[in-house]
């Protein structure tokens, strides 16, 4: 087979571009969970983009990071509201809420596990 001009070219663009960890155009990627690979407690970008309120089941961690492995921000008492920005699902495919604690400026990942709605919609991040 001749090769085409160009196609050198594309191929190495497209394996530095795989190498980098960007997806190849037209590869599918799951928009809504962390790589399997990546590190569950790193950093993640979010949006304030759901009107949801919930209420704490229990006595729960409020994590950094959408995972139990991830370091506390504070600890929330049973019955505090939690108002959702967004939600994700992490790398164990579980749901987790980023928002506020009611009444203060506190914000951190929640397990929606521990969560009971009130009214509103959560949209994903």
């Amino acid at each position: 087979m001749r090769r085409q001009p160009g196609m050198a070219v594309t191929a190495v663009t497209l394996t530095a571009t795989l190498l980098a960890g960007a997806p190849a155009a037209g590869a599918a990627v799951a928009p809504h969970s962390a790589h399997v690979g990546a590190n569950p407690c790193s950093a993640r970008s979010v949006q304030n983009n759901s009107d949801i309120e919930f209420l704490l089941k229990g006595t729960y961690n409020l994590k950094v990071a959408p995972a139990q492995e991830c370091a506390n921000v504070t600890r929330v008492d049973q019955g505090k509201t939690f108002w959702a920005h967004c939600k994700v699902k992490n790398r164990y495919n579980k749901e987790w809420i980023f928002g506020r604690i009611g009444g203060t400026w506190t914000t951190g990942w929640m397990s929606r596990d521990n969560l009971l709605k009130v009214e509103g919609s959560a949209y994903f991040c």
